[in-house]
């Protein structure tokens, strides 16, 4: 018996203050919370919380900040490698899209047994604790870090519907670049991120791409019932340009507020492409992206278009 666990340490639970309501605390207090078969959230405590700590730190040295709660996945598997099938890489990133958290993998290792085991007579084997995806951020900092148990019982659903089909590309692939966002300290490469998440759902040409940008991002935003207009939309590619072209090197404080906006744009999207079939069957292919959110043509694309419709009906060139 081999256990993947990954340990949450935030210190903005449990700090001097008064405590939130019930339904705003933390997911484990009052139990192990089940994911899916042998995967759970539950709050561990006590001295296997410490033999985790000093077993993933370097020189054995145990964390100051308490455990807020750990994801755990009990395996049957020989092996020892921590999360094989990529199972915990998953949920965490799925977590995000119900309520951002800073849960990293510096707390990520192997048990040999269970949480409930003597720790004793555990081993821990570090997991993935540096390089990418150690740390993860979050961009709006006034919100709680945290799940509660309303959000795991949106992730359960969200995981259940994840694994009975396969999304098409698009979504994957925005999903994974939330991910790397959510793994980017640096604010303006984190908004170049977002910006690219959803262009990896809408994006169908090489031509007009800011126009398809502030048209779509739009069209994707009221689908799913978040607010974001089109002068965001409009300010939010230019502050893309900005960063991908050099111009801007930091994330400007004062569009703060304009980034978290992005950033609920695509986690809602690729959430509901997850949990709606007919809504992920949108990002098929381009034509059902053109046919679900035409971006309008200017005048001069009119022109032109008729032009080389006429030149083909009467086979020469129209000036």
């Amino acid at each position: 018996m081999y256990s993947d666990v990954v340990a949450f340490r935030d210190s903005g639970w449990g700090s001097p203050g008064p405590l939130p309501p019930p339904e705003d605390r933390p997911v484990g207090l009052n139990g192990r919370f089940e994911l899916a078969d042998g995967l759970y959230i539950v709050r561990i405590g006590g001295a296997m919380t410490r033999r985790i700590s000093r077993g993933v730190n370097a020189g054995a040295i145990e964390d100051s900040l308490p455990e807020t709660y750990t994801f755990v996945r009990e395996r049957e598997s020989e092996d020892g490698t921590w999360d094989q099938d990529g199972i915990l890489r998953l949920v965490i990133a799925l977590s995000r899209l119900i309520h951002p958290t800073s849960l990293g993998l510096e707390q990520s290792a192997v048990l040999t047994g269970r949480i409930t085991d003597d720790p004793a007579r555990i081993t821990v084997i570090p997991g993935p604790v540096s390089g990418p995806a150690a740390a993860a951020y979050i961009t709006d900092a006034d919100r709680r870090n945290w799940l509660t148990e309303r959000d795991a019982a949106q992730l359960r659903e969200l995981l259940v519907s994840y694994q009975a089909r396969p999304l098409p590309a698009r979504v994957r692939r925005a999903l994974w670049l939330h991910e790397f966002a959510a793994c980017t300290l640096d604010g303006a490469v984190r908004w170049a991120l977002f910006v690219t998440g959803i262009e990896a759902l809408i994006n169908v040409a090489f031509d007009k791409i800011a126009k398809q940008f502030t048209v779509r991002s739009v069209g994707l935003a009221v689908e799913c019932g978040v607010p974001f207009s089109k002068r965001q939309a409009t300010r939010t590619y230019s502050m893309r340009s900005r960063v991908d072209h050099g111009s801007a090197t930091s994330l400007p404080v004062d569009e703060l507020h304009l980034l978290i906006a992005t950033e609920h744009v695509l986690r809602a999207a690729i959430r509901r492409a997850i949990l709606d079939a007919q809504f992920a069957a949108l990002f098929q292919d381009d034509a059902t992206i053109e046919g679900r959110w035409p971006v309008p043509l200017t005048l001069a694309e009119r022109a032109r278009r008729i032009r080389i419709a006429l030149n083909n009906l009467i086979g020469r060139t129209i000036p």
